[in-house]
């Protein structure tokens, strides 16, 4: 699965599977979420556009200012919610003796 974090033109930060840039200079979006803070200094996702059915969206690369990896949080949450269940275990290394 390849999760992306991306920053559109308008603003909305985007957490999704990500296809592309293609041939045809879109990017396709599976499952996408915003990316919100939350009151309590968190941080929440919700769905890029709650008015629709698909669970693709296509978005042309002129929208995108950039794409990165997502932290590994944020990328747990993601894949509890829509993926494989897998979480990526912290960075650091704990080395016992």
């Amino acid at each position: 699965m390849n999760i992306k974090f991306i920053k559109l033109v308008t603003g909305e930060d985007v957490l999704s599977e990500i296809e592309g840039p293609g041939e045809s200079g879109c990017y396709i979006l599976k499952n996408p979420v915003r990316i919100m803070p939350t009151r309590d200094g968190g941080i929440g996702m919700g769905p890029l556009n709650p008015f629709s059915k698909g669970e693709k969206v296509t978005i042309p690369s002129e929208h995108v200012i950039f794409e990165d990896e997502p932290d590994d949080e944020i990328r747990n949450a993601y894949n509890a919610q829509f993926g494989s269940g897998i979480v990526v275990p912290p960075s650091g290394l704990n080395i016992v003796e």
